[in-house]
């Protein structure tokens, strides 16, 4: 799959990118206190942010993310699907990842780079094989 190559790939890959974190904003929205408090103790512990809000809330953000968009917004199943799975990476041996694993890979390649939101500061080590899966080496 060669992305870019057309304007609805373009635009769904952009969306998703925005997108791909709003369940950080949904826990913050509904639970607001008990969210910042549970984002204080989670920057302190060696598990990643998912396992402790499945932990703690029984859903992670990128599941409630999901959900949430999936019901509320008027986006395609790709944009749900990236929401879903960016922390995730699809199987190596997938040679067309598509939009997900584009999504998956922009987050392993900014936390490897420290741009991160501050909140999670454990990530997957960034797949070698991404640039060239890309066609950027």
């Amino acid at each position: 799959m060669h992305l870019g190559s057309q304007k609805e790939d373009l635009d769904t890959s952009y969306r998703a990118g925005l997108m791909y974190d709003v369940g950080i904003l949904v826990f913050d929205y509904l639970i607001p206190e008990e969210y910042s408090n549970f984002i204080k103790s989670a920057v302190e512990s060696e598990k990643n942010l998912g396992e402790l809000e499945i932990e703690q809330f029984g859903i992670s953000h990128f599941e409630l993310g999901a959900e949430f968009i999936g019901k509320w917004w008027p986006v395609s199943e790709i944009v749900v699907k990236s929401v879903r799975r960016h922390h995730n990476p699809p199987p190596k041996k997938k040679i067309k990842q598509g939009i997900p694993g584009l999504v998956n890979w922009a987050n392993q390649i900014a936390s490897n780079n420290e741009m991160q939101s501050g909140i999670a500061k454990h990530f997957d080590l960034l797949d070698e094989n991404v640039f060239p899966r890309l066609k950027l080496n």
